[in-house]
């Protein structure tokens, strides 16, 4: 089905479940169809009544993104069917201005702590260290005082040393908190970050003015550590959407490889420190 039509038919199916009374309407006695009718739909959402029509029959190709917040904002949508919305409409989807992304759930907690000896670590959008376990802290710790991990990456040398391939390693700092910020242009604790990134750091100042974007989603790093040598570790990332664009990142190596056997001795000495 082509796009349009699929959105047509997505919005008739949710405006079909919303009853008047949900959204301040008086159902009265002589409805012919259920939920809410087009007309209202219409009024509730400011537009003509036949520019929904045209909506809903697939005859509007890309609907700008004020009327499909306003919308799912009518037709009571959850986050799931609010982002499918957007997909459909052919829309970025702004980004709400509720919590800043350094809330961890419960669940997200315990899954990071429990994949020992498996390193797991979860980043904000502005890469700050919310939660780790404790190989991925023999592997990329110690960390102290500083949970920024922007910062270590451009202030602190053990990191900086820790990363054979640095520049690329910073390259992606910067296009991942400039990805962020283009998601959130409204939040404020980004753009200190990213000035005081700027003066402290010339490279990282004219990183950011390279205008590179990235996404981290899955690689190789090269890591030259101090208790175990160069080790070469596989990650995956996946970011939580729901969460404020948290980053949860798992290395890992190829079993019976030396790289295996490092992060192994990694993993045994971080037991062995608790």
């Amino acid at each position: 089905m082509p796009r349009a039509e699929d959105l047509g038919a997505f919005l008739r199916s949710r405006r079909e479940r919303v009853a008047p009374q949900l959204v301040g309407l008086e159902p009265g006695t002589r409805r012919r169809v259920p939920g809410l009718r087009r007309e209202e739909l219409a009024q509730l959402v400011h537009v003509s009544a036949d520019y929904l029509v045209r909506l809903e029959q697939g005859r509007v190709a890309r609907p700008s993104p004020d009327i499909l917040a306003a919308l799912a904002r009518v037709l009571l949508l959850d986050d799931s069917e609010r982002r499918h919305l957007f997909r459909l409409g052919g829309a970025s989807e702004p980004v709400d201005g509720g919590g800043d992304g350094t809330a961890v759930r419960p669940g997200l907690e315990l899954l990071v702590r429990t994949l020992d000896p498996t390193p797991a670590v979860l980043l904000s959008r502005r890469l700050d260290l919310l939660v780790w376990n404790r190989t991925a802290e023999a592997l990329l710790g110690p960390f102290g005082s500083e949970r920024n991990y922007a910062r270590l990456v451009f202030g602190d040398p053990a990191t900086r040393a820790l990363h054979e391939d640095w520049d690329e390693a910073a390259h992606q700092t910067v296009g991942l908190l400039r990805s962020a910020a283009a998601r959130h242009p409204n939040d404020a604790a980004m753009v200190a970050l990213v000035s005081e990134l700027q003066a402290a750091y010339p490279q990282a100042g004219w990183m950011w003015e390279a205008h590179d974007v990235a996404q981290k989603s899955h690689g190789r790093k090269r890591y030259r550590h101090p208790r175990v040598g160069e080790l070469t570790l596989q990650y995956e990332a996946v970011v939580l959407a729901d969460d404020g664009d948290q980053i949860l990142t798992l290395y890992t190596a190829e079993s019976g490889t030396p790289d295996a056997e490092h992060l192994a001795r990694l993993a045994s000495d971080a037991t062995f420190a608790v």
